[in-house]
């Protein structure tokens, strides 16, 4: 039996908002306070987002790698893990370098965990590079879903791998009538401005539906360092009158709620939380196919999934659910119920809490 606190340290990179920084504020305002004591410490500063780690009541380690150096802060986290000796370390991947596990190993932290969320690390040498030198380091490992799993246990023999499905906290998306915007159809993506994301497709799938006559808006809701360019590209593309960018947003079920379409059309996700959390809503979703759709609804039954890349696909699906409200509800039940039934946020987060008990041998 275990009688203490577990302490854990959850060791996060640059926090950007996405999901798997949304994974670890949901493992920490979720989790069984009287068995694990929970921190953050973060060498790539926290931004706008402090206020979450407030809310939760999260104490947070900051080092700022921007402003003190590299050595400094690698000194300042050193001290941390001697005056902090926690049980076990979360090294949540994106991902925190090298130095993390390897001074977590150095102060003797037993359970040296890395958390992977990118199913294509092979694809950015400098992220595998690192990666690759924190195995090295760790004791355990854990995926947030198969694709990945199985993906670095090709790269880097990592076994076992502890599966840690994101969920959604059904309670912030209760049911609701869709407002009225006067015949004009929203659309929300969520995302930050990078590659991955696949932004740029958005503009020719506004460019489909500009030429059917639809009056529609494109919100997206992120930041990243892509977004300047993405808004010249945009305007040469004469659809700036099509496009809201809100910037980073707290308010994501309300976005969700006031929206018509949930658009995705991201290149690959780990184990998308956004794609969840549209489901949930009950707002009908219109996705770029992925890998990852198979774990989450293999019979692509409570989406509308078209070809990654189609831009002309996705636009007709979006008109055909603006103009079959039968369909467009059938979708949004079936997605709250199968967010509900297969992907609650309980789920994720006794998943994790079990997988860090494994980790220090406590069961």
């Amino acid at each position: 039996m275990y009688h203490k606190s577990m302490k854990v340290l959850i060791a996060l990179d640059d926090v950007n908002g996405g999901g798997t920084e949304h994974a670890a504020l949901q493992w920490i305002r979720l989790c069984h306070r009287e068995e694990f004591d929970v921190a953050v410490c973060t060498l790539y500063g926290l931004g706008e987002l402090e206020h979450n780690y407030a809310v939760v009541g999260c104490p947070v380690h900051f080092f700022d790698v921007k402003k003190v150096g590299y050595f400094k802060a690698a000194r300042a986290l050193k001290r941390l893990l001697w005056e902090q000796r926690p049980d076990a370390i979360v090294c949540v991947s994106g991902g925190t370098r090298a130095l993390v596990p390897w001074l977590a190993k150095r102060a003797g932290v037993p359970a040296r965990i890395l958390y992977f969320a990118n199913p294509k690390i092979m694809e950015d040498r400098r992220v595998h590079y690192f990666q690759r030198l924190q195995v090295m380091f760790a004791t355990h490992f854990q995926a947030c879903s198969r694709e990945v799993a199985a993906n670095i246990k090709e790269l880097y023999a990592a076994d076992p791998v502890d599966l840690i499905l994101n969920g959604v906290d059904m309670r912030r998306f209760p049911v609701a009538e869709k407002p009225n915007h006067n015949g004009r159809v929203r659309i929300l993506t969520i995302g930050s401005y990078r590659v991955a994301k696949n932004h740029e497709e958005k503009i020719r799938i506004a460019a489909h539906l500009e030429s059917t006559g639809l009056d529609f808006v494109i919100q997206i809701a992120g930041n990243g360092t892509d977004r300047a360019a993405f808004e010249k590209h945009v305007a040469v593309a004469g659809l700036a009158h099509r496009f809201e960018l809100l910037g980073w947003r707290p308010d994501i079920p309300e976005l969700l709620q006031a929206a018509d379409i949930f658009l995705h059309t991201s290149r690959y996700e780990g184990h998308c939380i956004a794609v969840l959390e549209g489901l949930a809503s009950g707002t009908p979703c219109v996705l770029y196919d992925l890998v990852v759709l198979d774990e989450i609804d293999p019979e692509r039954g409570a989406f509308a999934a078209v070809a990654n890349g189609d831009a002309a696909a996705a636009a007709q699906a979006i008109l055909r659910l603006t103009r079959d409200r039968e369909e467009a509800r059938r979708l949004s039940v079936c997605g709250r119920e199968l967010v509900a039934t297969r992907f609650p946020a309980e789920f994720s987060v006794r998943a994790w809490e079990n997988s860090l008990k494994r980790a220090v041998g406590v069961e």
